[in-house]
Parts: C-alpha cells; structure tokens; sequence
C-alpha cells in the first residue's frame, strides 16, 4: 500500500464514521502565540476542545502537516523527521475511550492488515478503563504496559499552556532490534528502553484538561479524543521496512540527493547515509515551511527555517560539496509532495529561489565563520578549551554548526565547551519564547474567566449603530492592568473585531446613566469582547445599550482594506502569480502590505502598480460580496489571504469589472478574496491611492505601504508644495528639477574628486618625509603614523610612493574618520619575501580595534570602533614587526 493509498484509506474509514474531513491547517499555527509551529494535528481544534469555539461537527478528521525541531540533531537516523503527516480522528464531546480504542484497532488491523500479533499498547499510569478496554479487544496482558508522563503516556500542552491528557499507544514490535546489544534481553524488553525493537505508530489522547502556564490543572468543559498516527512511520511498517526513508515517497528523493552531491550510494557507509537522509528530508521540510509562508530571517520562524537549511548544507559539507547543491532536491521533493499538496507546485519558482539564495549567500557565511574560528584556534595550545561563548557565536552569528566547531578544533587537540553551549542555545531559546508574540491569545489574562457559551452576532458589515442587551461585564482583575480596562460582551454589536489585518473598531457603548468608551475588541470564539473603560456609571446585565463605531475611522479603514484588495491584485498582475501575501496591517492611517517575491520591483514598476490601482479606483467598481463553501470559493480563483483561518462557509469579496463605470464583456473579476474586513461598496470611494514606500524585510519578502483618501490627497498636496518650492528656488519649472539635480551631482562628484586628488598629492609629498623620520631595525625602515581625517584612498597613494622611493620597509598608517578607526598596512617585495605579511598584521590589529580586516602580504586594510585603543595598537603592531625581523 502506497503513501497516497493510506491518506485516503484513513480518511474514507473515519468519514464511514461520521468524521467530517478537514483539510490540514497552515505549519504556521492561526491566532495562537504559544506556538512557533504546528506541531500536533489537535492545533487547529484548540478552542473547540476548550469550548471557546463551536466545532463544524462534534466528530472530525483530518490529515495534518507538522513541523517540530524538538529532535533536530537525530534527523539522518531511521525514524526520526521534522516535517512529517499526522493522521488524526477527533471527538469533541462525542466518543470517549471506547470508540476511539476501538477504531484505533479496526483500522489498523482490518483495514491496514497489520499483524495484531505485533501490537502493544501502553496506558497511563492509574487508566484503568483504557487497560481493559485494550484488554478486551484482544491484546494480551503482558502486552499492555503502565507508564507514567515521563515514559510518554501524559501528552501535552503543545506549547506553554493549553489541553492535556492522558494517552494510550500502540506500538509495533518488529521482533528484534535493529542493532542488536551483545547484552541484549528480548524477554526484558519494552517500549520505554527505546532499544529500536518497537516503533509507536498510534497516540490515543483523552483530551479532558487544560493545563495553565502555572502548570496547574483545570478539567476541560468536556471530555474529547486527539488521536495522532504519524503518516511515514504507518508507512513504513506497512510497507516491510525499518526506515521511514525507505518508504514510497521519501525514498524517490533519495536518488536526487545523490545526483546533486554527485556520490554513489554506498549502503555500507553509516555516515554518508546519515546526513542524505537529513539532506533529503530538510529539503522536503523547506519546501512546505516556505509554502506556508515562512521565509529566511534572524528571528522567529524564519530564524528555523534558516538553522535547518544550513543544517543541509553543513551536510553537504560533510559529504565534500562546499557549492551550491540544494535547490534540485527541494525541486525533486516539490514534485513528489505537489499531488497531495497542489500549492508547492504553485509556489514552485519562489521557494527555488529563495533556496538558492539563502544557500548561497550560507556558503560565503560558512567561509568567514571557519576562518575566524581557526583565528581564535590560532591563540589557544593543545589540549586548551574553546569556550562556549565563542562557539555559539559562531553558530548563531556565521551559521557554523556546534559539530563543525567541534570537528575543526579537535583537529589542532583542541576541545570545545559544550555545557557552555548549551547553556547559551537555552537562554537564546527562552529570549525566542518571550518575544514570540504580544498578540492577545486564548490563554491571555485578558481573557481569562470570561464565560465560554455566548454567542455575539456581528451586524457591522450593514450598520454603525445598533441597540443591544449586556451578556456580561466585568473588569479585569489582573496585576497589570494600571489602567482600569474593564470587558464587556453584548448579544449584537456593528464593532468589527480585529481580524485578516485589519485593526478593530472603536467607538462609545451608551445607555441613559452610563458611558463606556471602547479601544479595542477582540472575537473570543462565538463572543465579541469590547475592552475600554467606563467614563460614566456601570452597565447592569441585561440592560438594553446602544452601539456607536466611530464612523470616520471605520471608512477610512474599509478604504485601506480595499484598496489593500486591488494592490493584491495589482501586484500579481505586473510580478507575477507567485506573489502572495506575507502579512498586513489595515488601519484608518495607513495600510500596510506584506508579500513574497524575489524580484525588487523598479520605481517605474510601483508607479505602474499604483496606475493600475488609482484606475480600479476611478472606474468605480461595486463590491459584491457573498458567502459560499470553501471549495467553490477557491474553485472559482479566490485568493486566502495568509495567516487567516477560515471555516466552512467564507466571505467573498469581489471587486468586478463588469460592475463598474467601464465594464467589460467577459466574466474577468480584477479582486476576488476571502474576507471577513470591512469594505468600500464601490472603489471610487477610496478617492486616491498612492504607495509611500517599498522596502525588503526579509528574504523574499518586501513591504509596501501605502495610503488612500483625505490622507493621500494631504500627502500629495504637501509633496507639491515642496516641489514648487524647489522649482522657485532654482528658478526652473518643477519638471526639470530631476535633471537640474543631476547635474548638481555630477558637479559634486567631480569636485569631491578634485579634492581626493589633492588629498593624495599631499600625503605623497609627505613620503620623504616619512622615510626620514622612520624607526630603524636590523636595516629594516618601519613608518608608523596616525594621520588627520584622511581617506583609505589617499593612505594607499601614500603607501604606493614610500614603496617607490624606498625598500626593506613596513608602513603602518591609521587614521580615524566617522567615530571609526582605519588601518592600513604595506610591505615592500623584498620583506614580503621573507615572511612579514600585511594581511596577517592588519588582522592582529583589527581585532585589538575590535573590528576585522585582511588583504594580501604586500597591502592589507582593516580597522575597528576601540578608538581608545589605537595608540597602543600602532606601538604593538611596530613591536611585531621589530619581533619578525629579529
């Protein structure tokens, strides 16, 4: 049975049992700080298991992407991933133990028809229930095993806080280890001794608590089931072989890791086939990570995403490839993936690219990174210790791995401090988890004893005004909260709740004797939340209050949010359908629009974007908005928008051509989205659209911002003025501004030459000067001196006339420019000849200045910020040369 055969296998078979199928969510968790990735097929259904949110359906199954790194450095032996599938049926108050036992077993033996005589189970500690029930169906008690949390029979939370439970697995016992120990006891051995014997294949969680980040405990509002059946590893037993890189889908990778390294495979070789597995594996895991929109950065995701490609590479260098290799296996691991998941095909040319230019830019870091560690190898003896600090310095800096850190040190005897290590890797990884996100999560004190079955209708997309009745009030009783923020939650409210980018309403909430000012409003499964504070009186439960958006904010919002739509739109129009959307901010100031390319757009490109948009915007198209099943929507070329969740049933907004002033005759619709913001009903009403920036903030990933309206026309208005005010003061009409500056420039360009050239010209004349005044050792002239303000340039031309009129001579000359130091070091041939090199001492130098630098024998420049420290730094680079020359 094929990879593809078991995905539809398990789904069909839960489906039979009323499962509703839902498709994997992003690897970039929706709404939840507590998590950098999705780790576990439950993440999606957090807040129905919480009962914060209403389920689809009570019984529900799906097959999930998954991204954990808890296992990194195992990644090349047999079992062990970082991207893999998750298979998983759910209950959310439905089926407990029984059913899910049950079916556990059904599938897997009937359906699968795995062997039951290889089949082991494994409870909790004190789960009685769940030990007859394997008891039952057939397992024979020495078969069923107690073990407690730290033998993995308690799972959860995924992350800081959220639900826990119980577990029950099923392993698979392959009879005998894999390496079999010379003092190896068959009878004796089980799962937890981790001997290889056994491989987990199934993980039965009986979802019934929720663990707060104090660690304490609290039963869910009802009790569910999370099951989690890795897909490869099913795979892998069902198919007859002991790695899951062997089975169907991996194993077709595995011949294109070996073309691009350009080596045999050579079975024998542990080594080798180690770090293919992990080079093939990364390269599949790359893949998906930048579908889903993560890209390579020094942070957060991106800063994962980026650990494991050079992780790849680091295995390429192991394997003697030290040029570019990975993009071919990400290519081939593409195609293999594309048929289950059609967006890597989409997003193809894109994840190439940045592939390619990660690891490029990787193999020069990885360069730099050997060099300076062999500079601080180079000042310790055999026998001495790297220390921790500088290790992690240059894993975390350079890339380097801890392994080749350790590999190149021990080279010249030399150990390294991994404790220290570690030590820095932890408190890296805890500074990663405090600034994960600020966001406002399920678990935040904001939202802590707030009650979880109301409902809150949202009726903002037709009005601003609205009666409602008070479903709760109350303030919030947290050490933080300095300011007095109270909450409240209504039955209606037309205060849209921050969501897809665009940030929340706010407004007054009234009745006769009070008034409560809203700042902010937050959605919280079925119920609204409005955070603000009581400028006069209290609300009582049940009274009857009127809801008042602040209307101006609101259409200056709903302006950026369209145009944001037709900017979209624009955007893959000119670049291309690879663009997608990396992130956004709509507000009533501004928006702000995150998208993927590899390409820098032109300044004559932006000004054609922002045509295309100002003429959407003129030929006054009308909104359509309508709501469909998911399926239709993106069948008929709706675009998701990143880091959005959305549900069965989506919101569909359509920016049409026929519906506006020039329409056309085929169905062609310029915007078409999914989204639940607010929006103009035709996009005349955004008046003007002008981009005020595009920069990149990552890589493949650029940002535009941009404005519309009131806002625009001001900014507009202000830029001419200060361009008819130019035009004043030279005297020109504004449109001949650019050309009369460009000559401006030329004009500074040649007198910033002339300048360079009478500098030069000076400090030739004062190489006799220098000649005579210089230090003599053993025949051997060396200049030392500290010059005014003088640019590299000019010390080079220096240095070029000494040489000229002198031999047997080492000039060191340093000047400071721009709060920085810059040194700069010639040697004549004949003393180049024997042994003293420039590059060598500028490096000593340098990194006393607390800077770098190199070059070649006979000149060399470099310098450093240790202003402090340079007199002393000339007297100990002349020391050195009197040294040599002895």
């Amino acid at each position: 049975m094929l990879v593809k055969d078991i995905r539809n296998s398990f789904l069909n078979f839960f489906e039979e049992k009323d499962h509703l199928r839902i498709p994997s969510s992003s690897l970039v968790p929706h709404n939840d700080p507590t998590l950098m990735f999705t780790t576990a097929g439950m993440v999606q259904f957090k807040p129905y298991f919480m009962g914060i949110d209403k389920p689809p359906a009570s019984r529900l199954t799906s097959i999930q992407k998954c991204f954990r790194t808890t296992d990194i450095e195992l990644v090349g032996d047999s079992s062990h991933l970082t991207f893999f599938e998750m298979l998983g049926n759910f209950s959310v108050g439905d089926y407990y133990k029984d059913d899910a036992i049950e079916w556990a077993w059904e599938f897997l033996v009937n359906e699968l028809s795995i062997d039951k005589k290889r089949l082991w189970a494994t409870v909790y500690k004190d789960d009685e229930e769940a030990y007859n029930l394997w008891k039952k169906i057939g397992i024979p008690e020495q078969k069923i095993l107690r073990y407690d949390a730290m033998q993995g029979n308690w799972w959860g939370p995924p992350g800081l806080s959220g639900p826990c439970g119980p577990c029950s697995e099923l392993h698979y016992d392959y009879g005998e280890p894999l390496l079999v120990p010379r003092d190896y006891n068959y009878n004796s051995d089980h799962p937890a001794l981790d001997s290889g014997r056994f491989l987990e294949i199934w993980n039965l969680v009986f979802m019934s608590y929720f663990q707060n980040e104090d660690g304490k405990k609290n039963a869910l509002p009802s009790t569910n089931i999370d099951t989690g059946a890795g897909l490869e590893r099913l795979a892998s037993v069902i198919q007859g072989t002991r790695s899951v890189y062997e089975t169907d889908e991996l194993s077709t990778i595995l011949p294109a890791s070996l073309e691009a390294l350009n080596i045999q495979n050579d079975l024998n070789n542990s080594d080798q086939n180690f770090w293919l597995r992990s080079i093939s594996e990364h390269s599949r895991a790359l893949a998906f990570l930048i579908a889903d929109g993560v890209h390579p950065s020094n942070e957060g995701r991106g800063y994962v995403l980026r650990r494991l490609l050079r992780r790849a590479v680091y295995a390429g260098y192991r394997l003697n490839r030290t040029d570019p290799f990975l993009s071919s296996i990400v290519s081939s691991s593409i195609d293999i993936s594309s048929h289950a998941y059609p967006e890597l095909l989409t997003q193809k040319k894109l994840i190439l690219e940045l592939v390619n230019n990660e690891e490029s830019r990787f193999q020069e870091t990885l360069d730099k990174g050997i060099s300076l560690l062999e500079e601080h190898l180079n000042k310790l003896s055999a026998g001495k210790i790297l220390s921790g600090n500088i290790a992690f310095n240059l894993y975390d800096t350079h890339g380097l791995p801890f392994e080749l850190v350790k590999e190149i040190s021990l080279q010249k005897l030399i150990e390294v401090d991994g404790v220290g290590f570690a030590k820095c890797m932890e408190e890296q990884q805890s500074r990663s988890r405090l600034n994960s996100s600020n966001a406002i999560s399920l678990e935040s004190s904001y939202l802590k004893n707030l009650p979880t079955k109301i409902t809150t209708e949202f009726i903002g997309y037709e009005h601003m005004v609205n009666k409602a009745k008070v479903l709760h009030v109350s303030q919030i009783n947290d050490t933080d909260n300095v300011t007095g923020l109270s909450r409240l939650i209504l039955d209606t409210t037309t205060m849209y709740p921050e969501g897809g980018g665009q940030i929340a309403d706010n407004g007054i909430i009234s009745s006769a004797n009070s008034l409560f000012e809203v700042s902010d409003v937050q959605s919280f499964g079925e119920s609204i939340i409005h955070f603000g504070k009581f400028v006069k009186g209290f609300f009582e439960l049940g009274e009857i209050v009127e809801v008042n958006v602040n209307k101006d904010l609101r259409i200056a919002s709903a302006s950026n949010h369209t145009a944001t739509h037709l900017l979209f739109a624009a955007l893959r129009n000119s670049l291309g359908d690879h663009v997608k959307q990396a992130g956004s901010y709509v507000g009533p100031d501004r928006l702000r629009f995150d998208y993927t390319t590899t390409i820098t757009p032109s300044i004559q490109e932006l000004n054609a974007i922002q045509m295309i948009v100002n003429a959407k915007i003129r030929d006054n198209i009308h909104s359509h908005i309508e709501e469909m099943d998911y399926e239709t929507a993106i069948d008929k070329g709706a675009n998701a928008f990143f880091g959005d969740k959305y549900s069965s049933i989506v919101r569909v907004v359509e920016y049409c051509e026929s519906r506006g002033s020039h329409p056309v005759i085929d169905n062609a619709c310029f915007s078409r989205e999914l989204c639940g913001g607010t929006h103009l009903s035709s996009t005349g009403q955004a008046g003007l659209f002008i981009i005020t920036s595009d920069t990149s903030i990552g890589s493949g990933i650029r940002r535009i911002e941009a404005i519309t309206g009131l806002i625009a026309e001001r900014y507009l208005s202000e830029n001419l003025s200060i361009l008819n005010e130019l035009g004043a003061k030279f005297k020109i009409p504004s449109i001949e501004i650019l050309s009369r500056i460009e000559i401006m420039e030329s004009q500074i360009r040649n007198s910033n030459i002339k300048i360079e050239n009478l500098e030069k010209t000076m400090q030739i004349n004062k190489a006799g000067l220098f000649i005579d005044n210089a230090i003599i050792h053993n025949d051997v002239k060396i200049i030392k001196e500290l010059l005014e303000d003088t640019t590299i340039d000019a010390m080079k031309a220096l240095i070029d006339e000494i040489r000229r009129k002198s031999d047997k001579v080492v000039i060191i000359l340093s000047s400071v420019r721009d709060h920085k130091v810059q040194l700069i070091i010639g040697v004549s041939n004949d003393l180049v000849s024997v042994g003293i090199d420039a590059g060598k001492l500028v490096k000593e130098g340098s990194l006393s200045l607390g800077g770098g630098g190199g070059g070649k024998p006979s000149l060399a420049q470099g310098g450093g910020d240790n202003i402090d420290k340079l007199d002393n730094v000339l007297t100990q680079l002349s020391n050195r040369v009197i040294d040599l020359i002895k």
